[in-house]
């Protein structure tokens, strides 16, 4: 559930950089695309600014290191040993 809450979070920050950067077209197909949309943007930003580490890269990997550490405990919480 958190990763959900998480990651919807992130979709729409994507979507408000999409915004501020495009306007209504890029945010509404931001919107549209979730996963690679949010690629896109990731690489945008690192092309424009020069650098990996933004706000959207430290969040989306945040995210996916929260997601890998919910799947670990539910396998070790599954597991007869566990």
């Amino acid at each position: 559930m958190v990763c959900s809450l998480v990651g919807g979070v992130i979709h729409l920050y994507a979507t408000f950089l999409a915004f501020h950067a495009s306007g209504y077209v890029s945010a509404l197909l931001t919107f549209a695309v979730p996963f690679f949309a949010e690629l896109y943007w990731i690489a945008a930003i690192w092309s424009e600014t020069g650098s990996f580490w933004h706000g959207l890269t430290v969040a989306s990997v945040a995210y996916l290191a929260l997601c890998a550490m919910a799947i670990i405990a539910g396998i070790l919480a599954a597991s007869p040993d566990g």
